[in-house]
């Protein structure tokens, strides 16, 4: 779905936890987002673990305040 990405002003990646069971290369990914969308910001994140959560969190803060 390159047209979403390209759209988009954050990519979100959850189950984070997970990594360790699938094949997945979450700097490909990350990589690849960017190349669709150079302005997008990243996050990968676990609600399990909490990992990555405040980040998120922090962003939508900040993008909720930012003019649009």
């Amino acid at each position: 779905y390159p047209s979403i990405f390209y759209g988009s002003d954050a990519v979100v990646l959850s189950k984070l936890d997970l990594m360790n069971y699938l094949d997945f290369d979450l700097d490909e990914c990350k990589r690849r987002s960017y190349e669709v969308n150079p302005k997008a910001r990243f996050f990968a994140m676990s609600s399990k673990s909490g990992d990555g959560i405040e980040q998120w969190l922090e962003w939508i803060r900040w993008a909720a305040k930012s003019p649009k």
